[in-house]
Order: structure tokens, then C-alpha cells, then sequence
């Protein structure tokens, strides 16, 4: 039989106190979390994380969502955003299509729902693409093709081509042949041609596809240019309707300008010797005016300030 002094069995009492502090200790952090927040307060986490994205400190937001995306205590469907989010940041951020693809993947995993998993998809086609790996992004493409990319033809429309479910009409074809200028559109009469026209045409098609599919149309410098194009498209299209469609052009109104101007514009030349050029310059002149009459009409009902010493 053992005998313990009263030493050994303070020594005993002390290490089971100390080892119960421990336990104690580390079930205090399993709680709380490595940086100090209750489970229970993962809303804190998910804000503080979505603070470092919006501040582009792109690693630590990635920290903040994994640990959300980890955490039982989160509800699954939001789990699975974390994932997604993190997933997002890889690959929109940080151009990492490997870590963007497992976390896409992860996310579908957690919570399988209908419209995160098409977004899933998407974005798994996205990854796969820019990685190089065309075969698996034509599996997750098979299954997450957008809706008007499997069109079919209308009721008596021939058929000359079909990619995946879309069908490719020869009024389409035709269509994009009469783009083209007509001494152009004379090359594809024959029907090898033709052939070599809508192979042209489809492969333009999927190079597109696949350049929207890794991303490339959400590029900074393509959105501008878009922009760029849409606001040229915009004001030619109101001053199409509000100036080059309202002038008329009538003859007396053109023997009124002709006369004005012969001296310095038409000098000895008849007005029936050169209507066309005439009725040009004066529907010339005419736009500049009204453009000029528009525009400070529109200065004049709008808060436009213009520091005129500022301009050096």
C-alpha cells in the first residue's frame, strides 16, 4: 500500500486544479474563438470581414469568411455564401483560379440550393477557363448554359448549324453576310463559301463566349470603352431626333442662304449648278445653330456653374 505525504498529495490537489484550468481555458476559447468572439456572434465576424473586402484587404477578408464558412454555429446557407464570397475574392481579386475553384466547390457542398449553385457554375466555368482546362469548363458549362444561349430556331426557319442547343438560322447568317460591304458580301455567294463564313461566325461566337466566361468583359478598361460606346450611341441618337430630324430644307429657304453666301462660299456658280452642295451647307449651318440653342437652353435650366478664371 501507498502511502502519500501531505506534500505529495498537495503536489496531487495542485495539478488537478492547474489541469482543470486548462480544460477550462480551452473550452473557454472553443467557445469564443481565436480572436475572442462567441460563436453565437458570427454576425460581428461576417461584418468585420465584408469591411476588410470593401477596403480591398483582400487576405484578411479571405481569413474572416473561411472562419465563417468553418463555424457550425453559422447557419448553413450562409455558410455556404462565406464560401462563396471568399471564392469570389480568389478570383475576381487575386486572379487565383485554383483556390476560387475550391471554395466555389466547397460552397456547393455546404448548401446545394438551385440559385447559388447555377452562380456556382458560372463561376466554376469562369475558373476552369482561365486555367486552361477547357474540358472541364465544357462540363460545368453543359449544365449552367444561360437560358438564351439555348434558342431554338422559330417555326420555318432553316437550320444551317447548331452549337450545344442553340440553333443557328441561315436568315441569321444572312443576316451578318449583309453587314458586310457589298463587294465583300459578293466573296460568300457560293456555297463553299458560305460554309467557311458560318464556320468563321460560330468560332467567333465561342471565342466570345469564353473570353465573357473567364471574365474579360468585366475588365475596367472594357467597361469604359462600353460606356464610352453607349454614351456616343445615346447622344447621337437624341440629336438625331431633336436637331438633323427637325431641319426642313425649303427653296426659298435655300435661294435665301445661296444668295447670303455666293460671295464667300459659292462665287461664280448658279444655284442649280450646285443644289446638293448647298442644300449640305446649309443643313451644316443649321445643326450648329440649333446644337448652339439647345445646349444653353439646357445650361440655363440646370445649376451649371462655369469659373471662367479658372481656365488658363
Amino acid at each position: 500500500m501507498k502511502t502519500f505525504t501531505p506534500a505529495s498529495a498537495s503536489l496531487g490537489i495542485w495539478l488537478t486544479v492547474a489541469l482543470a484550468g486548462i480544460a477550462a481555458t480551452f473550452a473557454i476559447l472553443a467557445y469564443l474563438g481565436d480572436d475572442g468572439l462567441a460563436d453565437g456572434d458570427w454576425p460581428a465576424r461576417a461584418a468585420r470581414a465584408a469591411e476588410l473586402q470593401n477596403n480591398k484587404l483582400f487576405t484578411a477578408a479571405i481569413e474572416e469568411y473561411t472562419a465563417l464558412a468553418d463555424n457550425p454555429a453559422v447557419p448553413t446557407p450562409k455558410r455556404a455564401n462565406y464560401a462563396f464570397a471568399a471564392g469570389e475574392i480568389y478570383l475576381d481579386e487575386l486572379a487565383d483560379y485554383e483556390n476560387a475553384a475550391a471554395f466555389f466547390i466547397r460552397a456547393r457542398s455546404l448548401d446545394p440550393r438551385p440559385g447559388l449553385d447555377k452562380k456556382i457554375g458560372q463561376r466554376l466555368v469562369e475558373c476552369f477557363e482561365n486555367l486552361g482546362r477547357v474540358f472541364d469548363a465544357a462540363r460545368q458549362l453543359a449544365d449552367y448554359t444561360a437560358e438564351d444561349d439555348k434558342g431554338k430556331a422559330a417555326p420555318g426557319e432553316i437550320v444551317v448549324a447548331r452549337v450545344g442547343e442553340r440553333e443557328i438560322t441561315l436568315s441569321e447568317i444572312e443576316g451578318e453576310l449583309q453587314k458586310l460591304p457589298p463587294q465583300v458580301q459578293a466573296e460568300f455567294t457560293a456555297k463553299e463559301k458560305k460554309l467557311e463564313f458560318v464556320r468563321q461566325y460560330i468560332g467567333m461566337e465561342l471565342l466570345y463566349k469564353s473570353a465573357v466566361r473567364r471574365g474579360l468583359d468585366r475588365t475596367p478598361e472594357i467597361q469604359r470603352q462600353v460606356a464610352d460606346i453607349k454614351r456616343q450611341l445615346i447622344l447621337d441618337k437624341i440629336l438625331q431626333e431633336e436637331i438633323l430630324a427637325k431641319i426642313t430644307v425649303s427653296d426659298s429657304d435655300l435661294e435665301f442662304f445661296f444668295k447670303a453666301h455666293q460671295a464667300d462660299l459659292f462665287p461664280d456658280k448658279k444655284l442649280a449648278e450646285i443644289r446638293p452642295q448647298v442644300e449640305q451647307e446649309y443643313r451644316r449651318v443649321k445643326q450648329r445653330e440649333k446644337y448652339a440653342e439647345m445646349i444653353d437652353n439646357l445650361i440655363d435650366a440646370e445649376p451649371v456653374t462655369i469659373y471662367e478664371e479658372r481656365l488658363k
